[in-house]
């Protein structure tokens, strides 16, 4: 019996030893890093082409901490290199605090950095915040600059390797270009470039101003080389009386393997029509247009007109010329100036009717059988149209 009351003791002391449930601890307050932009967006990466970027650091504290506590803040490592002759520039080192009454449990701070722009194809890179704070353990970030420079860069050549051309001529007909696929680095593989012609931001239109034997092409950029080059296109702009400049038609183009986007590259049709057309009219407040003098008519005024296909953007002036055509000064006529101005103003397409630009003309009136004859003018727009060349 005795035993047996010696064990029940043991018993209720074991029992009373056992904890009626767990003890819950407090969590251990943390520190973290981010950045955002002016619109309080994580950022992750920022364009190489960016220029200066404003961005905002956030060290933010999981709980509240009862006096502030100084978290120093590296900007380095990473794969990019600072540097205003390497990556970027930017802050190295700069020291804030996080906690207390006066700054509380997050603190924003702004910082720039300048990526370089360079036209070096490197990939993305890296740079890497961290920072550092007694007592804590703080996660690093990394911030990309995200190359903008093409591993592979679409050209055209006229069918011959030497020969770059940019654009084709309107009036020209048929001319044949060929696409060439320029590698920054020779793969380890063979790439494939598909071309797209047309589309996307062209100013040409198909068969109003141009037509080409193909609507695609392809180029194979072989393993250890660097230039790729397509069969040839034919391209054959409409030649027409429009002034409407220079047009280009857009070749896009994806590589595979890795389905990677390329910059598109311009094929130019270059315009043949004068940007600024001359005629005349006899100066007369209601004017007539004169295309023609008579012999036998004496004195008769004639007012040069220049008409600009579109509007200037600042006031342009023509200087027009009397040159030599079939008809020859003194033998056949006299003219009372051998040039004029004429001023199209801002805005206009029309130069102004003044006596800046009123030439008399006198044909000779002989007997000589010689049938009809022409005076040219040649004349040069001076100002907002420099390469305006009339006849």
């Amino acid at each position: 019996m005795r035993r047996v009351a010696g064990l029940g003791l043991l018993m209720g002391l074991a029992v009373a030893l056992l904890p009626a449930a767990p003890v819950q601890v407090g969590a251990q307050v943390t520190i973290s890093l981010a950045i955002q932009d002016s619109s309080m967006d994580i950022v992750t990466g920022i364009p190489e082409d960016g220029g200066a970027t404003t961005l905002t650091l956030v060290i933010s504290a999981s709980g509240a901490i009862s006096s502030a506590v100084p978290v120093s803040v590296t900007f380095t490592g990473g794969t990019a290199t600072r540097g205003q002759s390497n990556d970027f520039t930017g802050p190295t080192t700069v020291t804030y605090s996080i906690g207390g009454s006066s700054i509380g449990t997050e603190n924003r701070q702004d910082f720039v950095i300048t990526p370089i722009d360079d036209n070096v194809v490197e990939g993305d890179e890296t740079i890497v915040i961290s920072a550092t704070a007694t007592g804590y353990t703080i996660d690093d970030i990394t911030l990309n600059i995200i190359d903008d420079d093409d591993d592979i860069i679409l050209s055209f050549d006229d069918g011959n390797d030497s020969m770059a051309v940019t654009g084709v001529s309107e009036e020209g007909g048929a001319q044949t270009v060929r696409v060439v696929a320029t590698a920054q680095e020779a793969p380890t593989s063979e790439v494939t470039v598909t071309v797209t012609v047309g589309g996307g931001a062209s100013t040409a239109t198909p068969t109003t101003e141009y037509a080409i034997s193909a609507s695609s092409a392809s180029v194979i950029i072989a393993v250890g080389e660097t230039v790729g080059r397509s069969a040839s296109l034919t391209v054959t702009p409409v030649s027409d009386t429009d002034v409407d400049g220079d047009q280009f038609i857009e070749f896009s183009a994806v590589a595979t393997p890795g389905n990677t986007m390329l910059s598109p590259a311009n094929l130019y049709i270059f315009d043949d029509d004068d940007d600024v057309i001359l005629s005349f009219d006899d100066g007369q407040s209601t004017p007539s247009e004169v295309s023609e003098l008579s012999e036998d008519g004496g004195g008769q005024t004639v007012r040069v007109v220049a008409t600009a296909a579109r509007p200037v953007s600042a006031q342009a002036t023509v200087m027009v010329t009397v040159a030599a055509g079939s008809a020859a000064e003194t033998t056949d006529y006299t003219v009372s100036a051998a040039t004029v101005s004429v001023v199209i103003d801002n805005g206009q397409t029309v130069g102004q009717a003044t006596t800046q630009n009123i030439l008399t003309f006198t044909p000779v009136n002989d007997t000589l059988t010689e049938g009809d004859e022409t005076i040219l003018f040649s004349g040069t727009a001076i100002g907002t149209l420099p390469l305006s060349t009339l006849t």
